[in-house]
C-alpha cells in the first residue's frame, strides 16, 4: 500500500514535551494544553523524547516563551533507532502564563525544522510546543 507520495510512512526527527513535575514534590503529570504543571513558583523540570529515525538524536534544546534555546540533559542512547529521553530543570520566579517549546538535532547535525506539516505525504514537522500556567 502507498502512503501519500513518498511510498512510505516516515517520520521525521522529533522532540515532544511529555512530563512536568513540581521538583519539591517529586510529583509528574502530563501537562495539557493550557493546563497547570506547577502547584506553585518554584523548580520544575519538564522532560519528554525525541527521535530522529536511522540517524539518533544528538541533542534536545528548550525554550521558555521567547528566551534563549538551552540544552536538556539527554537519558542513555541505545541506538539510532530508539527513543532518547530528555530532561530540562526550570526555575518559575513568577506566576502567569508560558509556553515551553523543544526541538531535536540529530546525529548528522540536523536540527528538527519550525514548520509545521502535517503526517501526509512526508511525516509530520514542526516543534512541539505546551503552553501552561504557573500558579
Amino acid at each position: 500500500m502507498k502512503i501519500g507520495n513518498c511510498g512510505h510512512d516516515p517520520v521525521q526527527r522529533a522532540a515532544d514535551v511529555h512530563v512536568a513535575g513540581d521538583c519539591s514534590e517529586g510529583a509528574s503529570v502530563e501537562p495539557r494544553v493550557g493546563g497547570e504543571v506547577a502547584g506553585r513558583v518554584g523548580a520544575v523540570v519538564f522532560g519528554g523524547v525525541a527521535w530522529a529515525q536511522n540517524r539518533g538524536v544528538r541533542a534536545v534544546e528548550v525554550r521558555i516563551g521567547d528566551g534563549a534555546w538551552r540544552p536538556a540533559k539527554l537519558g542513555a542512547s541505545y541506538s539510532n533507532e530508539t527513543w532518547r529521553l530528555w530532561s530540562f530543570p526550570w526555575q518559575a520566579k513568577s506566576p502567569g502564563k508560558q509556553t515551553i517549546t523543544v526541538r531535536a538535532t540529530d546525529n548528522t547535525g540536523a536540527v528538527q525544522t519550525a514548520n509545521q506539516a502535517g503526517t501526509v505525504p512526508d511525516g509530520a514537522t514542526g516543534w512541539h510546543s505546551v503552553d501552561f500556567t504557573v500558579v
